[in-house]
């Protein structure tokens, strides 16, 4: 009787202290209501009035007692600098806006949540492909909070003019467009162009459409092994017939003065700016640009497609600008962090969210049925399509860009060469990180 009056003891023991655990638990993060237990406090880069606006929405939604996240805005050009700083000194932030190109730098500073509180599953299963760049080994790096997708921007009454009535699909379209579209002086000097390729320092976005070509062709540009993470923008061997050497080929041609493709240079201006003032018939530019065109000239007749394809290719691709909520390491709320994070991309947040942003949802079950918005409904199907890469560190693969487009175009070294220089310094970046988190991509 008193070994059993023992064990009842120790059992009741047991139960009390799992229970302790559950309310402790209970008190910080329930998934299915996002309750934070302690304010948390959020740095990014997004527009503060935007921010305000969706606070604003759920807290009417779960009471503002309850809404405990304290955003705090930062400049782009200085966050990197001063979220570096603050987690050093122990004075970050609980959570941060982590871009998809920093992933690699920023990796270290990052908690990955267990998939035990969020699976690799249903990760898949509620966000779009693209997300999956903050799947980790030993957890999720960050939650997508908003995508940004590169789409083919067009004006209407230049293509009415030479009898053009839809826009291209297809990459190889653009040989026959650049010779009906462009307009050129008796010197030779271009007065309207029908697309700013072949350049890359008046390109706007150069190296994310190259990205996409190469996207498209089936290179992921960044391949990942257990122990090391590997360039694939021209693997051994490949030469002339590698998916890089033949998108720069492409891209080139459109800025050699002896091609009857010839449409663009280095003296024209900014290739955003041509195509606000009329004197270009096509940008490729960002679903989140369509306020500011509009804004600069209101008189300008321009629609909006999808960005064109590599005809014959199994999947679709564009370049995707992606945005998530991360954890940082540092945090001593880290279990408040995380209900924070998935409140802030569960169904209803990204839906009011959304309510006023032109950029397309992130989750699945938001792309389900198509906007009425003609805009819109194009920037969706960018969403389902958005890729992008583990880019090491923008900055220096801005210029091993810059030199593979820029050695080709004057001349200093044929396409292949160029690639494999291009893919040689980029397997020198790499090799500063190493993979113990980052999942294989497949």
């Amino acid at each position: 009787m008193k070994n059993l009056s023992k064990f009842q003891l120790i059992l009741t023991g047991v139960f009390v202290l799992l229970g302790m655990v559950g309310l402790i638990l209970a008190a910080t993060v329930r998934v299915g209501d996002h309750t934070i237990g302690n304010e948390v406090t959020m740095w990014g880069s997004l527009d503060s009035e935007e921010w305000s606006k969706l606070q604003k929405k759920i807290e009417n939604k779960i009471g503002a007692k309850n809404f405990k996240i304290k955003y705090v805005r930062k400049l782009p050009e200085t966050f990197d600098a001063e979220l570096i700083d603050a987690l050093a000194t122990g004075n970050g932030p609980d959570l941060f806006i982590l871009s998809q190109n920093k992933i690699l730098r920023m990796k270290n500073k990052i908690y990955a949540i267990p998939y035990d509180y969020y699976s690799a599953r249903k990760f898949r299963d509620t966000f779009i492909e693209e997300g999956e760049l903050y799947l980790a080994k030993d957890g999720i790096l960050g939650f997508p909070f908003q995508v940004d997708p590169l789409v083919l921007y067009w004006n209407r009454d230049i293509f009415s003019s030479v009898g053009i009535a839809v826009p291209p699909k297809f990459w190889d379209e653009f040989f026959e467009l650049a010779q009906k579209i462009t307009r050129r002086e008796s010197d030779g000097d271009i007065v309207r162009s029908a697309i700013a390729l072949g350049e890359f320092d008046n390109v706007s976005h150069a190296k994310d459409i190259l990205s996409a070509l190469i996207l498209q062709s089936g290179s992921p540009i960044v391949e990942t092994s257990p122990t090391e993470y590997r360039s694939a923008l021209a693997p051994l061997g490949s030469g002339e017939t590698s998916v890089t050497a033949t998108a720069v080929r492409f891209y080139a041609e459109f800025a050699n003065p002896v091609k009857t493709t010839y449409t663009w240079n280095r003296a024209l201006p900014v290739s955003r700016d041509a195509f606000i003032g009329g004197d270009v018939a096509m940008y490729i530019g960002y679903a989140g640009e369509l306020a500011e065109l509009q804004k600069k000239n209101p008189n300008l007749n321009f629609d909006v497609s999808s960005l064109p394809q590599v005809r014959d290719q199994d999947r679709e691709r564009t370049f995707g600008r992606m945005e998530g909520i991360a954890i940082a390491q540092a945090s001593k709320l880290a279990s408040d962090a995380f209900a924070a994070a998935t409140l802030l991309t569960d169904f209803q947040a990204l839906t009011y969210w959304h309510e006023t942003s032109i950029l397309p949802p992130v989750r699945r079950d938001m792309l389900v049925s198509p906007p009425n918005d003609a805009f819109k409904a194009v920037f969706y199907d960018g969403a389902l399509i958005a890729g992008a890469w583990l880019d090491p560190d923008s900055k220096q693969t801005d210029e091993i860009f810059r030199e593979m487009v820029s050695s080709v175009t004057t001349g200093r070294a044929r396409v292949s060469d160029a690639a494999r220089r291009a893919n040689l310094s980029l397997s020198q970046i790499l090799a500063q990180f190493k993979p113990n988190s980052i999942e294989e991509e497949q």
